[in-house]
């Protein structure tokens, strides 16, 4: 014998629907909360506070010229996080990425409510 169940079916789709919309609702707070947590990606943002990298002796004395890019953090308030410094391509390799590490660990950028992660190319040039 059937039952029917026509109130139980509309209460359960109810609750479904609003189960199913809550974490709707619910997501653009959360997202708008991770900006601050996860990095955004700046690609190759403009400091405002650039230190030249040191030519390197032995380069200049070889009349090396070549480029290191590097990726890293910038923290909040416009710092970089020197642990975060990675070096992604060098030409030539073993030649001039100290001189850009330590540069680099010395720019300041503008402050931001969120990490920020950047990219940049330091081409070293004889002149």
């Amino acid at each position: 014998k059937p039952e029917p169940t026509p109130q139980a079916d509309a209460a359960s789709k109810s609750a479904a629907e609003h189960a199913f919309a809550s974490p709707q609702q619910d997501a653009p707070a959360q997202a708008q909360a991770a900006p601050s947590n996860e990095p955004l990606n700046v690609g190759q943002l403009a400091p405002a506070s650039r230190v030249n990298p040191t030519y390197p002796r032995r380069a200049q004395r070889r009349g090396l010229e070549g480029f290191v890019e590097v990726e890293f953090m910038i923290r909040r308030d416009g710092s970089v996080d020197s642990r975060t410094i990675r070096v992604i391509q060098a030409r030539p390799q073993r030649v001039f990425e100290e001189a850009a590490l330590d540069a680099i660990a010395r720019w300041q950028f503008e402050a931001s409510e969120q990490l920020r992660r950047a990219t940049q190319r330091i081409e070293f040039q004889l002149r």
